[in-house]
């Protein structure tokens, strides 16, 4: 016969060694968050030049995804509209 949650909670070997799922769950999401608390970030400055470099860079990445996905938008709207009117 198996053991229930109830049977293993209250035995006499587990019980000083149990903990509710629930509080260790709470015991453990407060680890990130003290961490998080005690760890600052140190970031040194960038020459302005730098900083404008990234941003462009990321403006021209962001630039090039667009038309990358619009491209393939186009591509599959196209090859539908073909099956639809019996070309493929």
């Amino acid at each position: 016969m198996p053991l229930s949650l109830g049977a293993y909670r209250h035995s006499a070997v587990s019980s000083t060694y149990y903990v509710h799922p629930m509080k260790l769950a709470c015991r453990l999401a407060i680890v990130p968050v003290v961490l998080a608390a005690t760890v600052s970030s140190v970031h040194a400055a960038l020459p302005a030049g730098v900083e404008t470099a990234i941003t462009t860079a990321g403006a021209d990445m962001v630039l090039a995804i667009t038309a990358v996905i619009t491209a393939f938008i186009a591509f599959w709207g196209l090859r539908k509209l073909a099956s639809k009117l019996g070309w493929s």
